[in-house]
């Protein structure tokens, strides 16, 4: 109840599903820089989260891996991310990279977007 801020290790391939569903008092998460896969729902309902920092190399972010995070404005997402199971939160801006999956997600589903 009383952590603000985690950062997972480099050595972490994978960050299971529902990880962090509810964690009401977490600000900030940054991963490291071997995660490969974010689980369903590992993000899921942090509602003061403010920061997710997601590393280059990141490859999928399963259905509903990060949603429902209401604090959070922007999220970056890798253009290494070849499949995105993400769904911003009104107010939440994707910032990717011009040709890349995300950008395309964003489209396709009318989210906002801006260009990194």
């Amino acid at each position: 109840e009383t952590i603000k801020g985690i950062k997972l290790a480099d050595t972490i391939k994978i960050l299971g599903g529902s990880a962090f569903i509810n964690s009401e008092s977490i600000e900030i998460i940054v991963t490291g820089a071997g995660l490969k896969t974010i689980e369903e729902f590992a993000i899921t309902h942090c509602p003061n989260l403010k920061q997710l920092k997601l590393n280059d190399g990141l490859e999928i972010i399963e259905a509903g891996g990060i949603t429902l995070n209401d604090n959070l404005k922007e999220l970056y997402i890798p253009a290494t991310v070849a499949y995105g199971g993400y769904v911003p939160a009104d107010g939440t801006t994707i910032i990717c990279e011009a040709g890349s999956p995300a950008e395309q997600f964003a489209i396709d589903n009318g989210f906002d977007y801006k260009l990194k």
